[in-house]
């Protein structure tokens, strides 16, 4: 109720499962539900996320506020300010692959020696961050003032000048910030430097900004993501207040507590005393198995002689699923697969549909 009710800027530190989402949906219904006057912005990393987040806001506080909510991503958001400005309103925003070609261009003509991916990990990087960038390599920072010479003859702009353009503009006052009266940041554990700084600056014109994230899910530092650094810069610079969401409605207290064990080992992190809301604990079992294929054909041995049960099979990645995938056919158990493709439409599959196909034809 504090992180919904709150006055202010907020630091919203959420733990796994806490439904910050949710609070953050709520909040801003109540902002738009109490004041008459005043639009909201909101913002997240993908386009389905603030799709979520407006609809949850909207079912909340009605249609009626809609005009005066608006949501989308980082970068859609800072876009919009830029083309407010008739001078880069006809800025051409490069597609990856465009991108990628006039990056290999510069690469070729430097004759770089270190390896194209280091390069483009570099220039990401100084674009993720404020001042004059900064490289280790003479020759990956003469490759980056290449790439952007030629974006500049070009008018264009790639997808990390959005939002720094959008930053170093309001710094030197050419670009006016949101005109809102709430900013709210969703996920804000994989905000880099400079949607820390538009943030920031945003707070520093008088907009009142909310930031919800959960520290210990900081998964993005190979992207530049600050993590629990980021949500601390926001709170020092703006003094804002911080709240806590400890309770975890997800999960059973006994697979909470190995995963608070894990998660205490964490060096940058907010300190919460993760609870867990739901009393049963159920059963753990674990399995040691010779391969991925006795994995699964232990899994579906195991559905096959449970009949009348709902099982879940989870796994890290798509493609540890195959073997799940197959086994369940083999063994005429129905299922659904939940997002990702089908074995049959992965390589390996469809090219044994393919090869079956123009056997039988």
């Amino acid at each position: 109720n504090r992180a919904i009710s709150a006055d202010g800027h907020c630091s919203i530190l959420a733990c796994p499962g806490s439904g910050k989402t949710s609070v953050l949906s709520m909040r801003a219904a109540r902002l738009l539900s109490e004041n008459k006057t005043g639009r909201l912005c909101a913002v997240t990393f993908t386009r389905d996320a603030a799709a979520e987040l407006k609809a949850r806001t909207l079912q909340l506080c009605g249609e009626r506020e809609a005009q005066r909510l608006a949501v989308g991503t980082f970068h859609s958001v800072a876009l919009s300010q830029i083309r407010r400005l008739k001078h880069l309103s006809r800025i051409k925003l490069l597609s990856d692959g465009e991108r990628m070609g006039i990056l290999r261009r510069c690469y070729s003509q430097f004759k770089c020696h270190a390896p194209f991916e280091d390069v483009l990990s570099a220039i990401d990087r100084a674009k993720s961050q404020l001042g004059v960038p900064k490289f280790e390599d003479v020759e990956i920072e003469d490759v980056f003032h290449a790439y952007q010479g030629l974006l500049a003859t070009e008018r264009g702009m790639d997808f990390s000048d959005i939002l720094l353009t959008v930053v170093n503009g309001i710094l030197d006052e050419s670009i006016n910030p949101l005109s809102i009266r709430w900013l709210l940041a969703d996920e804000f554990q994989d905000a880099d430097e400079i949607q820390t700084q538009w943030v920031i600056e945003h707070g520093k014109a008088g907009i009142e900004c909310t930031i919800v994230g959960d520290d210990d899910q900081s998964l993005y530092s190979f992207r530049n993501a600050l993590g629990y650094e980021g949500m601390q810069r926001v709170t020092q610079q703006l003094v804002s207040q911080e709240i806590t969401l400890p309770v975890n409605y997800r999960c059973a207290p006994n697979i909470l507590a190995h995963a608070a064990t894990l998660i205490a080992c964490n060096k940058l992190r907010a300190n919460k005393a993760i609870t867990a809301h739901r009393s049963n604990v159920g059963v753990i079992n674990v399995h040691r198995v010779a391969d991925r294929l006795d994995e699964a054909g232990r899994v579906a041995k195991a559905i096959k002689f449970s009949p009348g049960q709902t099982w879940a099979v989870l796994a890290r990645t798509n493609s540890l699923l195959e073997h799940v995938e197959a086994e369940l056919m083999a063994n005429a158990i129905p299922y659904r697969l939940s997002g990702g493709k089908s074995i049959w439409d992965g390589m390996v599959g469809s090219a044994l549909v393919g090869l079956l196909k123009s056997v039988h034809s």
